[in-house]
């Protein structure tokens, strides 16, 4: 994950969106399992209960490996735009359990 926090990351309009640049990362970075696919998926996790937060959770697992990680992505997402990307800098951690 350090190469999303090590420069401003594209998201939207053509770029794709926060599960795609973490499921390239962890491929390119070598920390995918050499066999199976990597899911990264959202996870609806309000942990204030006020509706809002500062960042999003995603769950990564992988078909042969009963590992769960949950990565914490800051600033949340920007709402999608087919047509337009926009350019921001993630705050990316990674726990070794669910959200």
């Amino acid at each position: 994950m350090d190469s999303l926090n090590a420069a401003p990351q594209q998201v939207g309009g053509w770029s794709g969106d926060y599960e795609g640049l973490m499921a390239d990362a962890i491929e390119a970075g070598g920390e995918a399992p050499e066999h199976g696919i990597v899911s990264v998926s959202p996870e609806h996790y309000d942990a204030d209960g006020a509706g809002e937060s500062d960042s999003e959770s995603f769950e990564v697992t992988t078909d042969d490996v009963d590992a769960v990680y949950c990565l914490r992505v800051s600033p949340p997402q920007p709402e999608p735009d087919t047509f337009t990307a926009v350019t921001v800098s993630l705050d990316v951690t990674v726990d070794a359990d669910s959200c």
